[in-house]
Formats: C-alpha cells, sequence, structure tokens
C-alpha cells in the first residue's frame, strides 16, 4: 500500500491504515530515536516516544501533507523532535525555546526540527536531488557516521562529506528565505 493510500484511509479514520504505517516505519523510528537516547533513557523510553508520535499521525493525520514529502520523512522528522525532547527531559536541561536553542547552536538540523507545521522541513529535506536526500536523512536523522554511511552507499567517504556540506547550505538559504517571507 502506498503512502498516499494510507493517507487517505487515515484520514478517515481507518485503524488498519495505522497499523500498517506502524509495521512499515516501527523499525526506523526506533533506529532514529535509539540513536539520540541510546545513553540516556531506556528501551521504554524510545517506545514511548515512538508511541508519541504514532498517537500524533492518528489524531492529526492532516498535518502530514502528501504533496509536500514522503511519510517516512514526516515520521523522521518527528520521531527526532519528540527524542529530543525526551533527551532534554531526562537530563533535566532547562528546556529552551526552540528559537533561543537555534540561536545558540546555528545548526542546521534544529532550524528543520523546529519547524512549527514540519511541512517546510518536510518540504526542504525531500527538495535534495538523490542522493543528498538519502545522505542527509542517514547522517542526521539516522544518525549514522559518514564513514559508514559512504560504506553501505559504496561511495567515497569525502564525496558524503561534501554532499552533506552542500546540502546543509541548501537547507540554510532555504530556511532564511522562508524566515523572510
Amino acid at each position: 500500500m502506498t503512502d498516499e493510500e494510507l493517507y487517505a484511509l487515515l484520514r478517515n479514520g481507518d485503524a488498519q491504515a495505522l497499523d500498517a504505517v506502524m509495521a512499515k516505519y516501527t523499525r526506523l523510528l526506533w533506529n532514529i530515536a535509539g540513536a539520540i537516547l541510546r545513553n540516556i533513557g531506556t528501551n521504554e523510553d524510545i517506545e514511548e516516544c515512538i508511541s508519541d508520535v504514532f498517537i500524533e499521525l492518528w489524531r492529526k493525520p492532516g498535518n502530514w501533507d502528501p504533496e509536500r514529502g514522503g511519510l517516512q520523512t514526516y515520521l523522521a522528522l518527528l520521531i527526532k523532535r519528540e527524542a529530543l525532547n525526551r533527551a532534554k527531559r531526562l537530563r533535566r536541561i532547562p528546556a529552551l525555546s526552540l528559537n533561543e536553542e537555534i540561536a545558540q547552536r546555528g545548526d542546521v538540523m534544529q532550524e528543520v526540527l523546529s519547524m512549527e507545521s514540519g511541512t517546510e522541513a518536510i518540504t526542504a529535506v525531500d527538495e535534495l536531488p538523490e542522493p543528498d536526500r538519502e545522505i542527509f536523512i542517514r547522517r542526521h536523522l539516522l544518525g549514522q557516521k559518514p564513514d559508514d554511511i559512504a560504506r553501505s552507499m559504496k561511495l567515497p567517504v569525502r564525496q558524503i562529506t561534501n554532499r552533506l556540506y552542500r546540502s546543509k547550505g541548501k537547507l540554510k538559504t532555504q530556511l532564511q528565505a522562508l524566515e523572510q517571507i
């Protein structure tokens, strides 16, 4: 079943569609949340993050716009945001607003994750050409190291790092342009 078909079923409240999404994407979400919470949280924390993401998708399926980006990217952004928030709570770091955090870090990925609706973020990431999109997702959402990405994609490490650098630049430019609007 395609993501678009799942989307239509989710909008109609079909529980089997949610089951299909869970079966298809739980492992991806586990890997992303696990990479973030590995040394901080427990398996239960990871499971709760995943549950929260699926509950959000179930309650608000309209937040995902299939024309602006794929379901995989949307869920990956949601789980990363959820896991980062949980990691903050677990570390008992005083919560900063997302804008303050972005200002302190200057991190493009944080800017992408801070978008209120997430659709701009999905669009920005999905507009990256392949293999840049896959490299960006592997590095920033799955937390893979450039060496590992290079091995799995059979590309030189130098090419991976160059593509990551250019992709960050493109995303930063797009996000700055959106702020001007």
